[in-house]
């Protein structure tokens, strides 16, 4: 081992993320030269965090990115330094103005070239750019979505005016949610320990919402010895909740007992008025993208005092004379901690990647559809192959 001067061991850029069937399948873009007179165009909407970066470099293969737009719950500023020396990156102060710039790049490039253009998404934030009559018959080809929360956003719009592919409700996306579900009671507790020496052990966790992430998060948090207790909307998801052996109740009748609350639902999960039930020093924490779990702005308008513990954990003194401990300000915690997710960015990344070629190859019909089973299957099947999971059956020799 080698120490410095202080008696310290060297410290050295993180490893890079694993990423090696994205690279296969940009690697095979090049050899089978699918791109042949344009060289498409590509916005990005992304969090800026380490892992992001190998994605990126992996759409260069294919593709000319245009501008990247940084979502700004989710900044790592070395991350942000080394895309800025490369390219045009746009950094909003709120998700609504990234959802305006977003527009106006969009538009401005669809105005000024003819090179088809391909929208990577992550939140929905191009849904207007979907249903605007200024796109028909024009050169976005389509839009790629990531997420839950965005596939929802699209799904509500009227008219979709290009192809959006989602991977969203994809058997691959369920499995990144088992991680996100793991980061998020990761960050809580880091951030339990951080500011008040705390443990989860022993304390109510109140969890609303029981997608897939939230019954990854329920899960750790009952091994991590928390007493958890769970409210969804869905009777389905409920039941659900009974059956892997949670107490299940009312919002109402949960509420008053919790130590902690942890939105997981991706809507608004608690509004001001939940305030009332209550106890003091209520701890709320949020799993969801954005800020959709708890009405904030209705919460710091019954405050008289607001406070931080430290960066991260502030705590907001009521005119009822109670206090609420808020994590991040209502974003999602797991982003503190760059929600590292591990081998399945790999397939996640794949993915979007791929959906943005099949967009290229201009067979997809205006609308929102889900990532093809077979491409599915196909990312997955060379995954195997390429990390030595299952023997070889010859598909990376055949294609």
């Amino acid at each position: 081992m080698r120490l410095n001067e202080k008696n310290k061991v060297q410290l050295r850029d993180k490893e890079p993320v694993d990423l090696k069937t994205l690279q296969w399948f940009a690697n095979q873009v090049e050899k089978l030269s699918i791109i042949k007179d344009k060289k498409t165009s590509v916005m990005v909407v992304t969090h800026l965090l380490g892992t992001t970066q190998g994605f990126l470099n992996e759409i260069e293969k294919r593709s000319t990115i245009q501008h990247i737009f940084a979502i700004p719950y989710s900044i790592e500023t070395p991350t942000l330094k080394k895309l800025q020396e490369k390219h045009s990156v746009i950094t909003p102060n709120s998700t609504t103005e990234l959802e305006e710039l977003l527009e106006e790049k969009c538009f401005q490039f669809l105005e000024h070239s003819s090179d088809p253009l391909i929208i990577q998404d992550i939140g929905g934030y191009a849904h207007r750019i979907a249903s605007s009559n200024r796109v028909k018959d024009s050169n976005l080809l389509g839009i790629v979505e990531d997420t839950s929360q965005g596939h929802w956003r699209y799904e509500r719009c009227a008219n979709l005016h290009v192809p959006v592919i989602s991977i969203a409700y994809s058997r691959l996306k369920n499995l990144e949610n088992t991680r996100i579900g793991q980061a998020v009671v990761y960050s809580l507790e880091n951030l339990l320990r951080s500011a008040f020496h705390e443990p989860l052990s022993g304390k109510h966790v109140v969890v609303l919402g029981y997608g897939r992430i939230g019954r990854a998060a329920a899960l750790m948090l009952r091994g991590r010895a928390a007493i958890v207790s769970v409210y969804d909307v869905s009777p389905l998801a409920r039941a659900h909740a009974r059956l892997d052996g949670f107490k299940v109740d009312l919002k109402a009748n949960l509420l008053p007992e919790a130590d902690i609350v942890l939105g997981v639902s991706g809507h608004r999960s608690f509004d001001s008025e939940d305030i009332s039930l209550i106890k003091h020093r209520t701890v709320l924490a949020s799993g969801s993208s954005k800020s959709v779990e708890f009405d904030v702005p209705g919460i710091i308008k019954m405050s008289r005092d607001i406070y931080g513990i430290n960066e991260y954990v502030e705590c907001i003194e009521l005119l009822n004379g109670k206090s609420v401990v808020l994590l991040y300000r209502g974003q999602p915690i797991n982003f503190i901690h760059g929600s590292s997710l591990g081998g399945i960015l790999d397939l996640v990344f794949t993915a979007l990647f791929e959906c943005g070629r099949v967009l290229e190859d201009g067979t997809m019909s205006p609308g929102l559809q889900n990532i093809p089973l077979n491409l599915e299957e196909e990312i997955v099947a060379t995954w195997e192959q390429i990390h030595g999971y299952m023997p070889g059956d010859g598909l990376l020799e055949r294609i």
